[in-house]
């Protein structure tokens, strides 16, 4: 069996996972005095085994917890009136027995999983305990996923129960979406009515994510970092709220934040023209934090070229400056320079980071116990200043077409807040 303990920078703590005892409606158990009674005796011990403790003190041996846990996980078994509450509470059980190294559990969760699901497809109690189940097994991208499917079918986190959050945004620490676990333990404390530093996990979100100052230049490797995302790559940036779609085979360079700008350039592999010529192109991506409005900003960029048309396009949500413009005096030999030049002004919210996070596992180091050890180091938050976004696409009018069609699909792909 693996376990996980994940590692701080800024703060040493072994994060437990629970299956929630929360997610139950215990008026919906049998309610017989026999059931009810090894129900009591079920949640006086359960303190010792609702969590992993990679080094037992608690006084009462694992052996003892494991056959009294077996003996209520058959007293389960036996029950004839099978409702969803009774279900989900034998996969807590085989979860709680799953911490304390009871033998096939593992298998008997996953079977169980299936059945629930099957059975209860509208019910997300499932998808979260399950959820807490694989992110403490060392199976965390597959465990965030789980409540990440839950809180996108949903319009409101505050529709959840407060401990899913709670849960979340455990998970949330373990894949490094530190501002979606900041997210939801805010929405808990909000719902439970209490002051969300009292949750102990609210300073380490807090250290994880620094604020980035508006004066301060930044290296490159600070501002951008590339990770795996499915078959192909995303360039992120938390300074500046931005997600750029890549794939292996474009070239890339980017550049840290000087003098209140960065810059990417990406090129895809050459496209082919018509008339059988392979042509490359460009897509130059300009943020800038500078200190002057959005107006004198976009002109500025719409004096750096020959406009033959200006329009406002909406892109996931953002509007857009679009100007297109001809050069006929370069790429003469590809019947001239055309291209399209963007801009845009992204305001800093609450919820910003929030789209550009997707879960992420940073390199573990596993011990000869089986417990996996994951190191993590603070990041930085979107910076408190809007940002202006300039994207010009560089091509030419043989293939303006086919890079057209390339470049609004890049920008479909790209996330800016």
């Amino acid at each position: 069996m693996r376990r996980i303990l994940i590692f701080l920078l800024v703060a040493v703590c072994a994060a437990p996972m629970y299956a929630n005892l929360s997610a139950i409606v215990f008026s919906n158990l049998p309610q017989t005095p026999i059931f009810q009674e090894k129900l009591e005796d079920f949640l006086a011990y359960s303190i010792y085994i609702n969590h992993y403790s990679p080094e037992w003190g608690y006084p009462v041996s694992k052996e003892d917890l494991a056959t009294k846990a077996l003996a209520f996980e058959a007293e389960i078994d036996k029950q004839t009136n099978r409702t969803y509450d009774l279900e989900l509470l034998q996969l807590i059980v085989l979860r709680y027995m799953y911490n304390i190294d009871v033998e096939n559990c593992s298998q008997k969760i996953e079977a169980k999983v299936s059945v629930l699901k099957a059975q209860y497809p509208n019910d997300y109690r499932t998808s979260w305990i399950y959820g807490n189940y694989l992110s403490s097994s060392a199976q965390i991208i597959k465990g965030v996923d789980e409540f990440i499917h839950v809180i996108n079918r949903i319009d409101d986190m505050r529709l959840l129960h407060p401990a899913f959050l709670e849960d979340y945004s455990y998970s949330c620490l373990f894949s490094s979406m530190f501002k979606n676990g900041f997210r939801a333990m805010e929405t808990a404390a909000e719902l439970r009515d209490v002051d969300v530093s009292d949750y102990r996990l609210y300073n380490t979100f807090k250290d994880m994510l620094q604020q980035p100052e508006t004066n301060k230049n930044y290296a490159d490797k600070e501002t951008w970092v590339i990770r795996p995302q499915g078959d192909h790559f995303r360039l992120l940036s938390r300074i500046l709220g931005t997600s750029i779609y890549l794939e292996r085979e474009w070239n890339l360079k980017f550049t840290g934040i000087d003098n209140k700008q960065s810059f990417v350039l990406l090129s895809p592999p050459n496209f082919l023209s018509s008339k059988g010529k392979a042509i490359g192109i460009t897509v130059l991506f300009q943020l800038s934090i500078a200190d002057i409005t959005y107006d004198t900003f976009s002109e500025n960029i719409k004096k750096t070229i020959s406009v033959v048309n200006e329009e406002v396009k909406i892109i996931n949500g953002i509007r857009f400056k679009v100007f297109t413009f001809e050069n006929p005096s370069i790429y003469t030999d590809r019947g001239g320079g055309r291209g399209y030049y963007l801009t845009a002004e992204i305001q800093p919210s609450e919820f910003s980071n929030c789209s550009i996070e997707f879960p992420y596992l940073v390199t573990s180091n596993e011990a000869e116990t089986g417990l996996s050890y994951y190191p993590l180091g603070q990041d930085f938050d979107r910076i408190d200043h809007p940002v202006f976004v300039a994207i010009l696409l560089d091509t030419c009018n043989e293939i303006f077409t086919e890079s057209s069609i390339f470049f609004w699909e890049l920008l479909n792909e790209t996330i800016f807040e």
